[in-house]
């Protein structure tokens, strides 16, 4: 049963009959197309068709277009569409592999051509697999997207709406997710034929940790969560003569960070985790106290108990710019805050911003106190090297330099 998304009143609905006509000379069982035009206080059959309804006892799904009543799908073992409201049927095609039963379908609300179908057996290159399908151009014709995909029938189809997630079921390999339609919901011939394109991110949302539930260790049915952060796509028709560079600024222009993108031929995506450019690593050019026979070398090395500093970026607005074979392309998009942070927006971004002016200051002067203490060290050990006259007359200046070298 299926409820036109243009007029709620309109309902289509498929029912298994047990019949018992042959069809091939082999009794059957099929089903009947009904249609409301009340939201379901009256119904009309509308057809009987075989080609529409086969093994509808088994499982049958209707889809409808989101812009048009007439044109709706009908799944069974066969895979039909009509643009009359159901009174005439053809098969979609390129979909009817051998064997193949047709199982869910998502119509894309943005854009009706744009279509994902899900079913036990599909022609997928070299032999029969399971598969799962994409169309963009209202089912003329399809491709795989299986990606990483478990070859398993596919049972189900569901789009998570407020995230524009993808979530299938399949039979016997758990639930997964494919993270953000964004990039195929903006695919176009005229984007597939550039050699570069950048495509409008979807908003970010600034998660924080909270604690998680009390969890069995090794549960196999814990998944996997998505990337942090935002995501970036791009596509590239041939891979780049250098690997692309992004560039992610704030409202106020600022750099914020750089990152390497990937450089593979079609689909790209790359996370930017919301956080800034690392803070300088303090590095101290002396050994450890009492340990002289460390060497250390002209870079130094890390101070103990240190690490570069990065600071979550505040709710806002930010560009990110796509760099590829000499050309730029940029596109805003916005970082929002977590919707379960019960302070405002000043509240929550304060403290890391606060974090953010004064870190790169601190972690500076520390290396400066390192160096500092360098120059005091070898200070000390070439006075100590001075005839006994000579070391005489410097006693007040060694001695300062001593002390300066034990402070820092």
């Amino acid at each position: 049963m299926a409820i036109a998304p243009s007029n709620p009143q309109r309902i289509y609905a498929m029912f298994e009959t047990g019949d018992g006509i042959p069809w091939d000379g082999e009794p059957t069982e099929s089903g009947q197309l009904w249609r409301s035009e009340d939201g379901g206080h009256h119904w009309d059959l509308i057809t009987r068709n075989r080609n529409a309804m086969g093994r509808a006892h088994y499982y049958s799904r209707v889809a409808v277009s989101p812009d048009d009543e007439d044109e709706a799908y009908f799944l069974t073992a066969s895979f039909a569409r009509s643009t009359d409201g159901g009174h005439t049927l053809e098969a979609v095609p390129r979909m009817r592999a051998p064997g193949g039963d047709h199982h869910d379908m998502w119509i894309d609300p943005t854009n009706a051509n744009r279509m994902i179908v899900a079913h036990d057996q599909g022609l997928l290159y070299l032999g029969t697999e399971n598969a799962i399908y994409v169309s963009f151009d209202d089912g003329e014709n399809w491709q795989p997207l299986q990606t990483n995909l478990p070859h398993a029938p596919v049972s189900g189809i569901v789009i998570q709406e407020h995230f524009n997630d993808l979530v299938i079921s399949t039979y016997g390999r758990g639930f997964w997710i494919l993270d953000d339609l964004t990039p195929l919901q903006q695919l176009t011939s005229d984007v597939m034929d550039s050699e570069a394109h950048l495509f409008e991110p979807r908003a970010a949302y600034r998660f924080r940790s909270i604690t998680p539930p009390s969890v069995p260790y090794d549960d196999p049915t814990v998944g996997e969560d998505p990337e942090y952060g935002a995501s970036i796509n791009y596509w590239l028709k041939n891979p780049a003569e250098s690997a692309p560079t992004i560039t992610i600024q704030n409202g106020a222009g600022e750099l914020v960070r750089s990152l390497d993108g990937t450089n593979d031929a079609g689909l790209n995506r790359v996370h930017w985790d919301l956080l800034d450019e690392p803070s300088t690593q303090v590095r101290l050019l002396t050994p450890p106290m009492y340990a002289d026979h460390m060497e250390v070398g002209s870079e130094g090395r890390d101070a103990p108990g240190t690490s570069p500093m990065t600071v979550l970026q505040a709710p806002g607005i930010y560009s990110v710019t796509l760099a590829v074979n000499g050309t730029e392309q940029t596109r805003s998009f916005e970082v929002q805050k977590d919707p379960n942070s019960a302070g405002g927006e000043a509240e929550v971004t304060a403290p890391d911003s606060l974090v953010q002016t004064k870190a790169e200051p601190v972690w500076h002067r520390a290396n400066k106190m390192a160096r500092s203490r360098t120059r005091a060290t070898w200070m000390s050990a070439a006075f100590s090297a001075l005839p006994s006259s000579c070391a005489r007359a410097s006693t007040k200046l060694r001695s300062t330099c001593a002390s300066r070298a034990r402070q820092t």
